[in-house]
């Protein structure tokens, strides 16, 4: 009989009838038990889950039992069966659980362990990415995106545990796990820890490496694996909120050079994903213009009360446009170019409805846009109609763009394309049209 209670007060008693084998559970796996419990006094039994042939199961050392059973559990080793004994401060106490346990009962339960597993971080919740815990972490604050991470993974083989490599950094932006060459998981799992954590990550066929992997060129294919990560600590990227304008403009520009680099390399994915964070920073900068409007009236044009500094509002701006509300140049510049840039990513992807939409913030821009961007976006967003096959509409976009444009040679033969193509489907169509009348008639 062992005492497991750190006091060593036999609060907690075990004794084990089964030897089991491996390693003993971890906080936070979930365990599937079977057991039988009884009132150590009379012999009673006052539950069990064998009588209703079917497995407990629950997350260890996070409360959702009593005391006795995070403590017993977890020094148990898969296929072991023991008698552990629990006194009331560590089972029910004073209040018991009625009608069948009374106050201030010592309990003894024969548990069996089956299986236990991490928790389970997957994004489709199939157990396809397991977590445990191996050193807590710090305080409550995980990374935000663009924090800087100063972290070291190690991969193992499973099974085998035999390490693969190591990758560490200091400087690691959080968010671009993908594009270090990092397993995709990696970015979902750092997202939820902690300063100082260090956890055993282990996945299986799903996310396991088909090629040669650039940070683990060493590492097994097609094969389980596992991973710890320790993350030593990060600093916080400040939010868009917390920026000062000038800021934002540097952030945005630290990641828009990323994003050229993956735009380069082909990395479509990540190209996108960091061209989006340029935009989503500098969204609150881009200024929408107000129309001045002389027939509002003084409840509406102004806070009732309130003081203009001297000339403020007294001159109509331009085309009825106040300068406050145009963009920094700066700023739509790169907001722009960003536009641009995800308009050929997701033509590159073949996901023309987005690339359509951002070639439209271009060409429906308030800022003052330069022709060049003015042209790209218009031929872009034609291609995307003509590998729609919406050869009218392409051929309408393009005709127009050529009165603007005149000299774009590839637009004219995507004109002349347009026009062909569009013919082509205007006899097939009077051809199927001839079919069905044909068969009617008969």
């Amino acid at each position: 009989m062992t005492d497991l209670t750190p006091e060593q007060n036999g609060g907690v008693t075990k004794t084990i009838l089964v030897e089991g084998s491996g390693e003993s559970p971890m906080t936070g796996d979930t365990v599937s038990v079977h057991y039988v419990g009884t009132l150590l006094d009379s012999g009673e039994k006052f539950d069990s889950s064998r009588d209703r042939d079917q497995k407990f199961e629950f997350k260890l050392g996070e409360g959702q039992v009593i005391k006795g059973w995070d403590l017993g559990v977890a020094t148990m080793k898969k296929g072991e069966k023991c008698d552990l004994i629990c006194k009331s401060e560590y089972a029910y106490g004073k209040g018991g659980s009625p009608p069948k346990i009374p106050s201030d009962a010592t309990l003894k339960f024969e548990v069996e362990l089956f299986d236990f597993y991490g928790e389970d971080v997957s994004e489709d919740k199939d157990k396809s990415v397991l977590k445990r815990t191996l050193v807590k972490g710090e305080g409550w604050k995980t990374p935000n995106d663009g924090a800087t991470l100063n972290v070291e993974i190690e991969g193992f083989t499973v099974p085998g545990n035999e390490t693969f490599g190591t990758y560490s950094s200091n400087s690691l932006l959080h968010g671009e796990e993908i594009g270090v060459g990092l397993p995709k998981f990696m970015e979902k799992v750092i997202d939820d820890m902690k300063s100082g954590e260090k956890c055993e990550i282990t996945v299986n066929e799903k996310y396991a490496f088909s090629g040669a992997n650039k940070v683990f060129p060493n590492a097994p294919l097609s094969q389980p694996m596992k991973f710890v990560i320790d993350l030593k600590s990060f600093e916080k990227c400040k939010e868009s909120w917390e920026m000062t304008k000038e800021e934002k403009i540097q952030q945005s520009e630290i990641k828009r050079d990323s994003a050229k680099r993956y735009l380069e390399n082909k990395e479509y994915a990540m190209a996108i994903k960091l061209f989006e964070k340029v935009v989503g920073i500098l969204e609150d900068e881009v200024k929408r213009p107000k129309v001045m409007n002389e027939d509002l009236s003084d409840s509406e044009s102004e806070v009732e009360g309130a003081e203009k500094p001297d000339g403020e509002g007294d001159v109509p701006a331009e085309n009825g446009v106040k300068d406050d509300d145009k963009t920094d140049p700066k700023v739509a510049d790169i907001v722009e170019a960003s536009h641009l840039n995800l308009s050929l990513c997701y033509l590159k992807t073949r996901d023309f409805t987005k690339a359509m939409e951002h070639c439209d913030e271009v060409i429906n821009s308030h800022s003052e846009v330069p022709e060049a961007r003015i042209e790209k976006a218009l031929f872009r967003k034609g291609e995307c109609l003509f590998l729609l096959h919406d050869y009218e509409n392409a051929k309408t976009l393009f005709a127009e763009m050529l009165q603007k444009f005149p000299k774009n040679a590839t637009a004219k033969k995507r004109l002349y394309e347009c026009d062909q193509k569009a013919k082509e489907e205007r006899a097939l169509e009077r051809q199927r049209y001839q079919r069905m009348f044909n068969n009617f008639s008969t």
